[in-house]
């Protein structure tokens, strides 16, 4: 067999896999007894020692003299043997894990097998073009193997860092729109001038200032349905599981409204669009504590302190737009148990 039909065969396996991955249609395999730990500890070694095959053919390949079709066949051999067996360990997780961790881990056997099929696809090319390319693109597979290593191990771990993601773009939202307001008043003060068309208005500084507190009570509730799952969340359970599933996905939904919410704030404020991004905001707030307040972690986020947040939570928001009805008097109604 040639060197290119070879090449071209391995290329035309990985491919298949590669989109079968990303639609999530792998069959599953299914095993009698299946330990978490032990598929780390298998998992890991695998990809290690796909890293070790990639690291043998780029070095074999990296100059003259190129190794013939035989013992490129032989080697690429142990690189598809290699393959599978990551890719079969991966193939043993089962999604009950939950599908936070399963995601994640998902992400992160894309991203390997992505960067080993334009790896395999420069041995197509042994040429000293062909060698710099497969240098550069070697670099970028050892780099979505080294991110196996930090995957959350389980649920709960997958969802704290949801959460930590979240809490920490709130923080950079927070001191974005703080140096912002900073820079305008420095602005104004050397000008001289609060009419300056480059500055924002007297009516938008206000709206901007009183934006603060809406960011502020988004970090906050973030960090408090953190602090929750720290202290109280498990992923012993599916039904835990399915809990800190759906905990990670209100969380996902808050930058997103925080982040068209804080980018309106920008000098010329279209300031009815701006109202209506804050509320969108408070109401994705009001959901994620909705969505937690029965949860297995209710120990740490009970009906008081839900209470409380939905309180900030509205205060802040009719600080900007104090013609929202004020939902307050259906605090008494959450049924939050402790």
């Amino acid at each position: 067999m040639s060197h290119d039909n070879l090449v071209d065969i391995v290329c035309e396996r990985i491919q298949f896999d590669l989109a079968k991955l990303k639609g999530n249609e792998l069959e599953k395999i299914e095993v009698d007894s299946f330990n978490l730990s032990d598929f780390w500890n298998q998992f890991e070694a695998a990809v290690q020692g796909l890293s070790n095959e990639v690291t043998k053919i780029g070095f074999a390949c990296g100059q003259p003299p190129y190794p013939t079709s035989g013992v490129l066949a032989a080697m690429l051999q142990d690189l598809v043997q290699c393959y599978s067996v990551m890719r079969d360990l991966y193939l043993v997780l089962p999604e009950e894990v939950g599908a936070t961790v399963y995601q994640a881990t998902t992400s992160a056997v894309v991203n390997i097998v992505a960067a080993l099929l334009a790896i395999v696809r420069t041995l197509l090319d042994l040429s000293e073009k062909g060698a710099k390319e497969r240098l550069t693109l070697t670099g970028t597979f050892w780099e979505a193997c080294a991110a196996v290593e930090t995957l959350p191990r389980n649920n709960l771990l997958a969802t704290l860092g949801v959460l930590e993601g979240e809490i920490g773009l709130a923080v950079d939202a927070q001191e974005e729109l703080t140096q912002t307001i900073e820079e305008d008043r420095e602005a104004t003060s050397e000008l001289g001038s609060e009419d300056n068309f480059e500055l924002w208005t007297n009516h938008e500084r206000d709206l901007a200032t009183k934006a603060v507190g809406l960011v502020k009570v988004t970090k906050v509730c973030l960090q408090k349905v953190h602090k929750a799952v720290v202290e109280h969340g498990s992923c012993s359970s599916p039904q835990n599981c399915a809990e800190l599933d759906t905990t990670a996905a209100a969380s996902r939904t808050v930058s997103p409204a925080l982040d068209d919410f804080v980018s309106e704030l920008y000098h010329p404020v279209d300031v009815p669009t701006a109202l209506e991004n804050a509320g969108k905001l408070a109401a994705v707030l009001r959901s994620l504590l909705a969505t937690v307040q029965g949860y297995h972690f209710k120990q740490g986020i009970n009906k008081d302190l839900i209470n409380k947040l939905l309180v900030f939570v509205s205060h802040n928001h009719q600080k900007l737009d104090p013609s929202v009805a004020n939902p307050l008097p259906q605090l008494n109604n959450l049924t939050v148990t402790t």
